[in-house]
Parts: C-alpha cells; sequence; structure tokens
C-alpha cells in the first residue's frame, strides 16, 4: 500500500502457499478440519494481493481472524501451525486497519481508540489477584484456574507498563489449568478481555 510501513506476512499469497507450511496431525488423532482452514487461507492470501494492488479495503479483518474457530477431523491440520499463520495474517491487518484510521481519522482519534482501551485493559489488570474476573456461573462448570490467571495478569502489567515494544505474543501462548468453584474464573469473560489485551497491543505498535 503506498506510503504504509505494513509488514506482509513471509510469502503469503495462496492458501496452497501456507498449507505446505502447515503440518498434519497423525491420521488417527484430530486436528483443524483442512478444507475449512483452506478457506479462510485462501481468504487471507486474496487480501493480501489486493493490498499489494493498492486497494485498501478489507475484506477479511484482524477480528474475524483472531476469532476464527474450526471442526475436527482426523487426520487435519496441525492446530499450532494454522494458528501461527493466522496470527501472522491477523497482525497484518490490524496494521493496515490502524494506518487506514490513522488516514481517514486522523492521530487525535486514533489515541482516544488507544486510551479507552487501554484504559479498559489495564483496569483490569490492576485489580486484586482472585478479584480480576467473575466466577463461572454454575457450581460444577469449569473455568481457568485463578492462580495461573492471576499470574499472566501480574506480567501483562509490569509488560505494558515497563516495554517498549509490546507484542501479543505473551497472551497468545498462555494457557491456564481448568478449576471449578471459587478456583476458577469464567472462561468467557477471561477470554473476551485477552482479545482485548491483543488489540490493545496491537494498538501500541
Amino acid at each position: 500500500m503506498p506510503g504504509s510501513s505494513v509488514r506482509e506476512p513471509n510469502d503469503a499469497a495462496t492458501a496452497t502457499q501456507e498449507t505446505h507450511r502447515i503440518g498434519r496431525v497423525p491420521r488417527k488423532h484430530k486436528g483443524y478440519s483442512t478444507q475449512q482452514v483452506r478457506q479462510i487461507l485462501d481468504r487471507c492470501g486474496q487480501q493480501v494481493e489486493s493490498l499489494r494492488a493498492g486497494n485498501p479495503e478489507l475484506t477479511i479483518t484482524a477480528a474475524e481472524i483472531r476469532g476464527a474457530e474450526f471442526d475436527q477431523e482426523k487426520g487435519g491440520y496441525r492446530p499450532a501451525d494454522v494458528d501461527r499463520a493466522l496470527e501472522s495474517y491477523e497482525d497484518h491487518f490490524a496494521e493496515v486497519e490502524k494506518n487506514e484510521a490513522l488516514r481517514h481519522e486522523g492521530q487525535d482519534a486514533w489515541h482516544d481508540h488507544a486510551s479507552a482501551l487501554a484504559d479498559l485493559v489495564m483496569g483490569r489488570l490492576k485489580r486484586p489477584d482472585g478479584e480480576r474476573f467473575r466466577r463461572p456461573a454454575r457450581r460444577r462448570t469449569e473455568g481457568y484456574f485463578v492462580g495461573d490467571v492471576d499470574r499472566l495478569c501480574r506480567e501483562l502489567l509490569d509488560y505494558f507498563r515497563n516495554s517498549d515494544d509490546v507484542s501479543p505474543a505473551k497472551i497468545r501462548s498462555a494457557s491456564f489449568r481448568p478449576a471449578t468453584t471459587k478456583h476458577a474464573y469464567d472462561e468467557a469473560q477471561v477470554d473476551a478481555f485477552l482479545e482485548r489485551a491483543i488489540q490493545l497491543t496491537q494498538a501500541l505498535r
């Protein structure tokens, strides 16, 4: 895109090129649906080609990629490989979206957007351990182990305060043990928050 410093995913063009770099799970194990993965990778590749041709309009967004889910099938694509490819596209299109917002709405509007996002994320991170998220609605419903989530939140608080170059990698690589009752946070609320935290890292880059 003229005048843009957007970093493209390596060799991103078609689903065929991407899937050469994506492995499959053993035939008796379940991985991501090959058809569904090819469809979204194809859309991503077509979008990159459109951007290269000078058309900044996005037909697939960073949020859509971030929320992508796939059915399971035996011998399917290895989830870690697919996730890695999609994360590259997500960051790429998030940067395109940021540049377009700056061009159309101006620096002040983008600053207001990023500040509101930062207030939301930092406000949650600053809460005391054990009080950052609600508990699962039902007693026996599994959620994320409170200690694991709180540990990540403390790390993110320090990260956002002290890092000059934030990245979503720490958030994406996080994993939490399952728990119930008072030892658990509600999964949906934690997931929604982590999505906002990823958006903040992308806004600050």
